[in-house]
């Protein structure tokens, strides 16, 4: 597994929103709604003796605003948790600051994270770049590279990149303790789950946020294409990276459905043509529409 790293700003077909650090849509409510359901006891976790999550939370809540999101002025929150509670309340993201000290070891001093994708946040406070990402495959291969996406990150940007897995539920919430996460089976309708990741560094300060946005896309409503290429993802995801995505025992069921539903598409598709193969003729594709060249 690799960074994929590209410019924020960098087009995805989204217009102005592919520029914005925090994506607000109409499902904002629904999230509010999930964040909630949090034990305030894992929200706004601060390990930072240096003050570093005081000194870039104005910047925050401008950024917000900036990106459409307003936040509540009255009733201001005395204690840099309160307000962080607050900044984290009103967006859909998740957020995680790193700070790299003077002796060049780097450590996570927030994070509020409550949509993980089967790991425990509260884990990761005070955690090093290299320990929270050591499960990855292939992304940290030894202690030099940690330390030049830590360089990059804090150094250069901001950085997006997009990362994804499968689910048989639509909960956002993945704690391996909350017990939502649904094991995959015959009955279950498979999701994709893709994590929009933003790093935006503070320089002047050797620190980067990580603004984490979490979509949930059911395969049955994936155009055609979307699902051919997502099967062929699956079908040859190396095995390391299928074990780390929690796929690899699932991954026959997971390719049967995804050829079920393929081979389904092309059965009603070719019903059509004979029953009724003059009237395809009239047929145009409509946006997004595959090129038949």
């Amino acid at each position: 597994m690799r960074p994929g790293l590209a410019r924020l700003g960098t087009s995805f077909g989204n217009g102005e929103r592919d520029a914005r650090v925090f994506q607000r849509d109409e499902q904002a409510a629904a999230y509010a709604r999930a964040k909630a359901t949090v034990p305030s006891r894992a929200r706004a976790l601060i390990d930072d003796p240096d003050g570093l999550c005081g000194a870039v939370l104005p910047w925050l809540r401008e950024r917000a605003r900036l990106d459409g999101i307003a936040i509540e002025a009255s009733g201001e929150p005395a204690s840099t948790r309160a307000r962080y509670r607050q900044l984290c309340d009103a967006i859909q993201e998740d957020l995680v600051l790193v700070r790299r000290t003077v002796d060049g070891r780097d450590r996570a001093v927030f994070v509020d994270v409550c949509f993980p994708s089967g790991w425990a946040p509260e884990a990761i406070v005070g955690a090093s770049f290299a320990a929270i990402h050591a499960p990855v495959p292939g992304l940290l291969d030894d202690a030099r590279r940690a330390a030049a996406m830590v360089e990059a990150m804090t150094q250069k940007g901001p950085f997006v990149r997009f990362v994804w897995t499968l689910s048989a539920d639509d909960h956002l919430d993945h704690h391996p303790l909350r017990g939502l996460r649904r094991a995959f089976d015959p009955e279950a309708e498979l999701w994709l789950r893709v994590e929009r990741q933003v790093t935006m560094p503070f320089p002047e300060r050797d620190a980067a946020l990580f603004a984490i946005r979490t979509y949930l896309y059911a395969v049955t409503e994936l155009e055609a294409g979307q699902r051919v290429t997502l099967e062929a993802a699956v079908a040859a995801m190396p095995e390391p990276i299928a074990r780390y995505k929690r796929l690899a025992s699932a991954r026959p069921l997971i390719l049967q459905r995804l050829r079920a539903m393929r081979d389904g598409l092309q059965t009603a598709s070719a019903s059509r043509k004979t029953s009724d193969e003059s009237s395809l003729v009239q047929v145009k594709p409509g946006p997004g529409a595959p090129d038949a060249r």
